[in-house]
């Protein structure tokens, strides 16, 4: 559980554990957007980077921009595994990368820059379908990431969506994604998603 105190470690029998700056390496208290690995690492923003609870040493690692910039981002926006295990990270000014949930204390291991791509640089969501393989978007478009090859397939929202404003991103039981947004929601099928061939 993210809270202003710290992160609250509630399992599913034992004691509740509160991890704060006093008796951790947590910097400060304030705890954001929390996603749990098939490790069972617990990822979570930080104020300049991000931490995560190494389930397999019972301790909090941070990971803060100023302190490393080669396995952190200055601000972290979401989480999402895919199936090989690749914990994917979206930042800001679109930077985008993995670490590794079997090694976790390594941090961002592999990064790139979508904006320097030509493609939108806000990457707000993350989230993983039934394959294992994670999705995000943009303002711009939707776009999904091989876990296997790692490339990128992209889809316009030009052709479905007039305004891209969404505040949640992921996946139903049933295979659909589904954005939740200031005055709706969407529901789509991946599979049916079909790439343009006409010329703009």
């Amino acid at each position: 559980v993210a809270s202003y105190d710290g992160l609250l470690l509630v399992p599913d029998q034992g004691k509740e554990q509160l991890f704060t700056p006093k008796n951790s390496d947590l910097p400060n208290s304030q705890v954001r957007i929390v996603f749990e690995d098939s490790k069972g690492n617990i990822w979570f923003q930080k104020t300049g980077g991000f931490g995560i609870y190494v389930a397999a040493q019972d301790s909090i690692r941070t990971f803060l921009y100023t302190n490393n910039e080669s396995n952190s981002f200055p601000v972290v926006y979401s989480f999402a595994e895919d199936r090989n295990g690749k914990v994917w990270v979206s930042g800001e000014n679109g930077w985008i990368g993995y670490a590794l949930s079997a090694e976790p204390e390594k941090g961002i291991v592999y990064k790139q820059n979508r904006r320097e791509r030509g493609e939108p640089a806000y990457l707000p969501g993350l989230a993983t379908d039934a394959r294992g393989n994670v999705w995000g978007y943009t303002a711009r478009e939707l776009f999904s990431i091989n876990a296997d090859d790692l490339s990128f397939s992209t889809y316009s929202f030009s052709y479905g969506i007039d305004e891209v404003d969404y505040f949640q991103f992921s996946f139903l039981p049933s295979g659909e994604m589904v954005f939740g947004g200031r005055n709706d929601i969407i529901i789509a099928d991946p599979d049916e998603l079909k790439r343009n061939a006409e010329i703009p």
